[in-house]
């Protein structure tokens, strides 16, 4: 394929022959990765390349069908590019994991890097993942359902609408949206490339970083991404954040085999990941403090102090039904049952008042929803069936590889059983969803997005799925 006439002008700060490399790699075909779920953890076969800045991360030889296997469908993994994974180097290196951190992730969708920092962060902590793009939302808020967790909000809002939060958080991921230049192994990314996109992309970050920056913390880490290789959406930005706002840029120590490109352009220490030297796709990151008490780069003294009270849309209990939902849920500690759009909800105790307190924020997920009342009669919803924990009370049923693809692509299947009602049906341990056994015959309570529409192979075995191999 070829380039955009002007791309290579955006890439002044590389010579010739780096250009030349790059655009090779461009035109090459790019590695397949994935992130194992580390609280659905289950067993691979040693022999898989890992990518050296990433635990739980794997390097496979070919793209295999993901939409038939069912540990895929239940959240076991997440399919997301090598370079992408850095989050967790620098994040591991500035943050005290075990301390409780409220984090925002601000372009989440689809979801990679939220369900990464969900993995990286405390069990005291909340993230809060958002996508301005509702059409979006709904991918964003699938893949965080399937990752199984409590200590995360989605929500629909612009980084404005957060900036009327102010200091509201300790870690702001900004994983900006670009012109796409790492992405040019995409014959699209490239027919929608211009430098007149690039000056629009980098006007529209400009704008985001500064909404943003009043719901960061003083002393809190703001995390910057794209992924292109341009100045102009890169250290520019940057530096003119930086020129307005008090803050520190933090730099990082890792391994120059990794073929990272560590440089510091107009003061700003970025890392570029270039497809001819690193796994992955084009990528830059840089990491920042605001200036405030704690001073410095010392985000491991993380701030906790609480937030004040406002006014806000309040989660109500009702009493009368949580002690019936608990002896069928097991909850973790430090969490609680809450009652929001006609649904229950098991979230982190302490972070409700934050909840509470937001102004303008449009709700999209909770938690982990558990499901609802009808009448007496408690019915577990979708997600409790793919959360680590909340399901384990309810019976259950481990499929056969044909039958849980039979139960995903919502065909009837029967299985005996001597319990009756609500069964969590499980394929090599991970909840895939509920069926009500009736006796005579079974009812299936997939949602429909849920649904695979692929077609299976009449030779489809297990034998055809990454992790048996």
């Amino acid at each position: 394929m070829d380039f955009p006439n002007d791309f290579s002008q955006s890439l002044l700060h590389l010579s010739e022959n780096e250009i030349s490399k790059l655009k090779t790699a461009l035109n090459s075909k790019g590695a397949t990765t994935v992130r194992i779920n580390k609280r659905k953890n289950f067993e691979t076969h040693p022999h898989f390349k890992r990518i050296p800045w990433a635990s739980n991360s794997i390097i496979l030889p070919e793209r295999p069908k993901f939409t038939l296997d069912p540990l895929f469908q239940a959240g076991g993994y997440y399919v997301q590019e090598a370079a992408s994974m850095f989050l967790e180097q620098g994040f591991s290196q500035i943050a005290e994991l075990k301390r409780s951190i409220r984090a925002l992730d601000l372009c989440a969708a689809p979801g990679g890097k939220s369900t990464h920092l969900i993995d990286l962060l405390s069990e005291g902590s909340l993230l809060v993942s958002n996508e301005i793009i509702h059409s979006r939302v709904g991918a964003l808020r699938d893949n965080l359902s399937k990752w199984g967790d409590t200590k995360v909000l989605c929500t629909n809002n612009s980084a404005a609408d957060f900036g009327n939060n102010p200091n509201s958080f300790d870690f702001i991921l900004v994983d900006a949206p670009c012109s796409g230049e790492g992405m040019f192994r995409d014959k699209e990314a490239r027919e929608q490339w211009s430098i007149q996109n690039v000056g629009l992309c980098a006007s529209r970050q400009r704008k985001i970083l500064a909404e943003i920056w009043p719901a960061l913390k003083p002393g809190g880490i703001l995390c910057y991404s794209t992924c292109t290789f341009n100045l102009q959406e890169n250290e520019e930005n940057l530096k003119w954040l930086s020129t307005h706002n008090e803050l520190e840029f933090i730099e990082l120590s890792f391994s120059s085999e990794w073929g990272i490109v560590d440089e510091k352009i107009k003061g700003v220490p970025g890392y570029r990941f270039y497809p001819h030297a690193t796994q992955g796709e084009g990528f830059f990151v840089c990491f920042m403090q605001k200036s405030g008490p704690l001073g410095g780069a010392q985000f491991k003294n993380i701030s906790q102090e609480k937030h004040p009270k406002r006014k806000g849309r309040t989660a109500n209990k009702n009493s009368n039904h949580f002690e019936e939902i608990k002896k069928k849920v097991s909850l973790q500690t430090d969490t609680e049952i809450v009652e929001k759009f006609d649904m229950l909800y098991a979230f982190p105790k302490s972070h409700v008042p934050f909840v509470e307190n937001l102004i303008g924020i449009k709700l999209k997920k909770l938690g982990v929803c558990l499901g609802e009342m009808k009448g007496k009669n408690f019915v577990p919803h979708h997600e409790l069936a793919l959360s680590v924990s909340s399901a384990s009370k309810f019976p259950s049923r481990e499929l056969t590889l044909q039958q849980a693809l039979q139960f995903l692509k919502k065909q009837d299947f029967f299985f005996d059983s001597d319990s009756r009602g609500f069964i969590l049906l499980t394929h090599k341990g991970l909840g895939l969803g509920w069926v009500k056994h009736l006796g005579s015959r079974i009812n299936n309570y997939l949602p429909a997005s849920s649904r695979i529409l692929m077609e299976i192979p009449s030779e489809f075995s297990e034998s055809d799925l990454w992790w048996n191999n």
